[in-house]
């Protein structure tokens, strides 16, 4: 009789896990990246920064994660102090799209706001974990895992994306 009741109790929780109302709907993290690039994209009239592009690479996940971010005049003012090379803290908030997935946002740089920009053509990451591919012992190429997974969610857990 006790065999009957394992499959409906294990039926329950994956009906509980899969509905929208239990999963979580937003989570901030604070992690660390390396400045590639800070350029002023676009002035006003009396020369003052309005728009900036942001470059960077995330220090404390593996592989090769990158973003760059366009911004305007708060982040483009705040932001051209910073040199390439330079590690600085960020602010994330990982959150639930419209689509049902789910959707990670730099809010802060270096102590600089970013206002949020969802329509930004501009903005771009690339989220990558890339091993040597070997054969008989010698490097003929690589291998690039473009789903964050493993190590990489673990160490940096807002590139999840379900």
């Amino acid at each position: 009789m006790n065999h009957l009741r394992v499959p409906h109790f294990v039926a329950l929780a994956a009906a509980l896990l899969a509905a929208p109302g239990c999963r979580s709907k937003e989570a901030t993290f604070e992690s660390r990246v390396r400045i590639d690039r800070v350029e002023i994209v676009g002035r006003d009239e009396q020369r003052s920064p309005v728009s900036v592009d942001v470059s960077f690479s995330w220090v404390e996940c593996p592989g090769t994660q990158r973003q760059s971010i366009r911004s305007g005049r708060a982040l483009a003012q705040c932001l051209p102090k910073l040199g390439k090379g330079e590690v600085v803290p960020v602010r994330v908030i990982w959150e639930k799209e419209d689509h049902g997935g789910y959707d990670w946002h730099v809010v802060e740089i270096a102590g600089c706001a970013i206002p949020p920009v969802d329509d930004d053509d501009s903005s771009f990451e690339s989220i990558q974990d890339c091993h040597p591919s070997i054969q008989h012992g010698a490097v003929l190429g690589f291998h690039c895992d473009r789903l964050p997974e493993g190590e990489l969610l673990e160490k940096c857990p807002w590139f999840r994306r379900q």
